[in-house]
């Protein structure tokens, strides 16, 4: 299946076209997994586990999202 991607996260039009960058999925995981490396308890952990975590934290925050 397919996750959400809850599309692009920093949208912006050039002269000749939409350029979407980075998914706002991507974002999310970004900024999950900064918060996860900086917590001792985590630090331990191989950067699979913290990285496949962050992506499992930015689902349910664009699932929270849809529930709104």
């Amino acid at each position: 299946m397919t996750p959400n991607t809850g599309g692009p996260a920093f949208p912006h039009q050039s002269s000749d076209a939409i350029r979407a960058g980075m998914t706002l999925r991507d974002y999310f995981a970004a900024k999950a997994m900064g918060a996860l490396l900086v917590d001792p308890l985590w630090q331990g952990n191989t950067t699979g586990t913290v990285a496949a975590i962050a992506y499992e934290m930015a689902d349910a925050m664009l699932r929270a999202r849809e529930q709104k």
